[in-house]
């Protein structure tokens, strides 16, 4: 599979596309992955050159049946080279515009509906020879037009034909320029009924007779032309339904696939095709759920549709080396996770859980759709908590989320007491994520409680391998590492005793050289005695200054106040502790909205350096100072 080429070697256009509306729009007049072109005049008249326009079968055939027909029907065209002889490249040109944006049928009725008035006045006289299209017209209970001026219309065109044909226009004789069915002494005649008082049309009859008068075929359609031009249509615009409609003379409605009459828009039509096997060229295996034992099931997928989407599919289809078969199996994933990744593409929606997003989360970046991994990362950062962060976690970091990484972490470092108590007892198996978290100084959470955790990891494992929870047997269960990880010289001397002593889980001599800690502070070996809790939520501020009650800081001079160069200005202070600390930053006070630039150094060594902004900022008593914060990492 191509999914291990490089950004370098790949076509990476489809990675700025963010909707397949995009995508789509971005293959008009492109030559990638053409698979048909169609030969046009450039320009009108004999003397104009030929020119072959590149599309694409599969984006043509789902907005229009006729196309359909022609790329995909048992009597599909064998040339991948058309000549439309009664056509230029303008029109057609903007033919495959319009494709993208409506259909060319809800334009007209668009159209007639609004300007009726119009569309009735331009209408020339032989639209009284077409009647399935006047009928058509005239049914229609949306026509913004007074019921007179349809008459009025009607008439006229009747006079106009009378006079053509050398008649003089009389009631009666433009009564039978009508065509009818019935077949009665009025030889074809529709019966048109006029109700004087309320001005209300009866069509009683319609066509029948095609040796007579012309079918809806291209010809009498083309009448519909002339209407448009109130909408100012270009003739290029109107030349492409010219076309359309010329196809269409060609096929039945009951020989084409019609669907594509209803999908109004390319995303409303390329949505449609979603886990559709119609035209599908591709299909992928994959488990029908989750396990060894799951059924294998194929999805159907359109090779065009996924190359647009991801550089990623393009290579496997269209590149040097593109995939030989048409079945194409995915054993890392199952059908929940690939299915909504494919909505995604087809439709630029997804519907994630989290039993699928994880493996949605894959396939984008396996497939490079970064706007779908953004949608599954958002997901992820909403939704994690205590309960599933430990699952989440090992994941996000194979998968090298940097930034879900450290929203996980977070969780673990704010919400601690709530993860241990959410955490399985398997826990304990998988040393390396549990001594991640011990090492952390920022964990939220008393020591008491850790090894409160970790002995109820320890006692429920005992009780799963029928052994008595005595503290030699939890001991083997927790291991050394993770033991000397608890940090049991930072705890109460109180709690210590009550709650750790009893267990048995340390050895005698542990638990000597921890008391003799509290007694007279000699260093438990191999453990800390750091504490915990250093996280931004849990920061001390300790003062040096007395007028400045809350913030261990001194105001710098700013410009203006001592017209010095301020980057020199020495500022320096020393202090001791009585027990383990860490230094977690320093504020510095200054003018408000004045730019300082400073070298921060801690026992000679620089921690700091940068430009700074003092601002206005509230204090944890409630007073009010001017300062930066300056917070090591």
């Amino acid at each position: 599979m191509a999914t291990a080429s490089t950004i370098d070697d790949i076509c990476e256009w489809q990675l700025t596309k963010n909707t397949v509306s995009e995508r789509i729009k971005h293959m008009y007049r492109n030559p990638l992955m053409a698979d048909v072109h169609f030969t046009v005049t450039d320009g009108q008249g004999t003397s104009s050159t030929q020119v072959k326009i590149p599309c694409h079968k599969f984006i043509l055939a789902v907005s229009s049946p006729v196309f359909y027909t022609m790329f995909y029907g048992e009597l599909k065209e064998p040339s991948d080279y058309i000549d439309l002889p009664d056509c230029d490249s303008e029109g057609l040109l903007e033919f495959l515009q319009k494709m993208e944006q409506i259909h060319l049928n809800d334009v007209c009725w668009k159209v007639i509906d609004t300007c009726t008035a119009k569309v009735l006045e331009s209408a020339p006289d032989e639209i009284l020879e077409d009647n399935n299209l006047l009928l058509s017209i005239l049914k229609s209970d949306t026509l913004d037009v007074e019921e007179l001026t349809v008459f009025q219309a009607v008439n006229r065109w009747a006079e106009n034909i009378c006079i053509k044909r050398g008649k003089t226009p009389s009631g009666d004789l433009k009564l039978y320029i009508f065509p009818s069915q019935s077949h009665s002494q009025n030889n074809n005649t529709l019966v048109l009924s006029i109700a004087i008082g309320a001005l209300k049309w009866k069509f009683l009859g319609i066509i029948s007779d095609s040796s007579s008068f012309p079918e809806r075929s291209y010809y009498s359609l083309q009448l519909i032309l002339p209407f448009l031009s109130y909408f100012h249509f270009e003739l290029q615009t109107l030349f492409p339904l010219h076309i359309y409609l010329k196809m269409a003379s060609a096929s039945t409605s009951d020989d084409v696939c019609e669907w594509q009459l209803t999908k109004n828009t390319v995303g409303e039509r390329i949505k449609h095709m979603y886990r559709n096997p119609l035209m599908a060229d591709v299909h992928f295996t994959v488990t029908d759920g989750q396990g060894s034992s799951s059924l294998k099931v194929n999805i159907p997928c359109h090779k065009f549709i996924l190359a647009i989407s991801s550089p990623v599919f393009y290579k496997m289809f269209y590149g040097e080396l593109k995939e030989a078969s048409d079945y194409i199996d995915l054993p890392d994933c199952d059908s929940e996770g690939f299915l909504e990744f494919l909505r995604f593409i087809y439709c630029d929606e997804v519907e994630l859980t989290g039993s699928c997003v994880i493996q949605v989360l894959y396939l984008a970046k396996k497939y490079m759709i970064p706007s779908l991994a953004n949608r599954c990362r958002s997901f992820l950062e909403a939704n994690v908590n205590a309960e599933n962060v430990l699952d989440l976690l090992p994941t996000v970091e194979k998968m090298e989320e940097i930034h879900l990484n450290d929203v996980c972490w977070n969780v673990i470092d704010t919400r601690t007491a709530k993860v241990f108590e959410s955490a399985p007892d398997a826990i304990l198996e998988d040393k390396n994520l549990l001594a991640s978290i011990l090492q952390r100084d920022t964990l939220d959470v008393e020591e008491v409680e850790v090894f409160q955790a970790v002995n109820r990891w320890a006692e429920a494992i005992c009780a799963k391998r029928g052994k008595t929870p005595s503290g030699q047997e939890k001991s083997a269960i927790i291991g050394e590492e993770v033991m000397k990880l608890i940090r049991f010289p930072s705890m109460p001397l109180s709690l210590f005793g009550e709650h750790v002593v009893d267990t048995k889980i340390l050895t005698d001599t542990e638990i000597i050289e921890i008391f003799m800690y509290f007694s007279v502070t000699r260093i438990a070996k191999g453990f800390s005695c750091f504490p915990r809790c250093l996280n931004s939520s849990n920061l001390l501020r300790c003062n040096r200054l007395e007028h400045n009650s809350r913030f261990w800081s001194r105001s710098l001079p700013c410009s203006d106040d001592s017209r010095q160069n301020i980057s020199r200005f020495p500022e320096s202070t020393s202090f001791s502790v009585n027990v383990p600390i860490l230094l977690g930053g320093i504020t510095i006070s200054g003018s408000r909205r004045e730019e300082y630039t400073v070298k921060l150094k801690l026992n000679g060594k620089v921690v700091s350096e940068g430009c700074f902004l003092s601002e206005g900022r509230r204090a944890h008593d409630g007073n009010f100072y001017t300062g930066f914060d300056i917070i090591f990492k």
